[in-house]
């Protein structure tokens, strides 16, 4: 069902809470991760820092999922984090997008963080955001799915949600 699955990652803690769901993804569906980094500057000192950082989770993740078929990739982007989220995701057939409720910017109440904001109101595939807490709780893991909201509106449409 999700053969490719993009997490988009910005160097916080806040974002890599993200990557305790898409461990469960991963495994439960055999998935490649790829994960993201969007370097807004075409700097080189930045790109290197980016890479080492995505490459470092790169080998977490891998650990991580150790046993399973999973695997894992990584890519480094330059330019505007939404955008370039997007592009990637339509030109590589990714399956499904995991990204963090809240990055760098910090977690403000009621709202999502700007670059989750723009990939949500353009995505054509699905995306999963993952609420992330100031302070995990103590042993940091989270189930996937304790509860699902799944509004319904009749339509055959609708009720293919639930398959």
């Amino acid at each position: 069902m999700f053969n490719k699955i993009l997490v988009p990652l910005d160097g916080s803690t806040l974002a890599e809470q993200a990557l305790l769901p898409v461990e469960e993804l991963a495994r439960a569906f055999n998935s490649e991760v790829v994960l993201v980094g969007v370097c807004e500057r075409d700097e080189q000192k930045e790109g290197h820092m980016c890479r080492i950082y995505i490459n470092s989770g790169a080998e977490q993740l891998r650990s991580n999922l150790a046993g399973s078929t999973s695997s894992v990739k990584t890519v480094v982007l330059t330019g505007k984090p939404a955008e370039k989220i997007l592009h990637y995701a339509e030109e590589n057939d990714v399956d499904l997008i995991v990204m963090a409720s809240h990055g760098r910017s910090g977690i403000a109440p009621w709202s999502l963080g700007g670059t989750v904001q723009k990939v949500l109101h353009r995505v054509g595939i699905p995306l999963i955001i993952v609420r992330v807490q100031e302070t995990p709780g103590e042993s940091g893991r989270v189930g996937l799915f304790d509860r699902i909201l799944m509004p319904l509106d009749g339509s055959e449409r609708g009720e293919a949600a639930l398959l």
